[in-house]
């Protein structure tokens, strides 16, 4: 029953089912939205940067490349006269590689897998409405 102009109008059974089925269609299509839009501009955010990730690899490699060579020979300098003097400073500088990197991929692996990849603002928003819709529910 609704007041309306100090008159009860009652509704049937059938406009109320109605009228709730529309408000929850709109509710779902709202949040699936949400959830493209979040998506959409995550996504976004990543293609723009892809290029720039590109070059800035190449220019990191050829750094890494010249870094590593001049380690190499730093280490084969103070090695005396052994013709193996190169091989043992390739070793050295690829057992720095290997333990850096080790800690570094854990180190990655560790902040990808806390924060995680969901849409958090969008299941925040519908973790509100399941409290929402409970406390209805309650109430009603």
């Amino acid at each position: 029953m609704f007041r309306r102009n100090g008159n009860i109008e009652e509704k049937s059974m059938r406009e109320v089912i109605y009228e709730i089925k529309d408000e929850l269609r709109d509710f779902a299509v709202t949040r699936i939205e949400m959830f493209k839009t979040e998506l959409n501009e995550k996504f976004a955010r990543v293609k723009a940067a892809i290029p720039l990730m590109i070059t800035g690899a190449v220019f990191a490699i050829g750094a890494f490349f010249a870094l590593t060579f001049g380690l190499i020979a730093a280490v084969a300098a103070f090695v005396p006269d052994n013709p193996w003097r190169w091989a043992i400073g390739a070793g050295a500088i690829f057992l720095l590689y290997a333990i850096v990197g080790g800690i570094l991929g854990w180190m990655g692996y560790k902040e990808v897998t806390t924060e995680g990849l969901a849409p958090q603002r969008t299941l925040r928003v519908l973790k509100q409405d399941q409290i929402w819709i409970q406390n209805e529910a309650r109430s009603a």
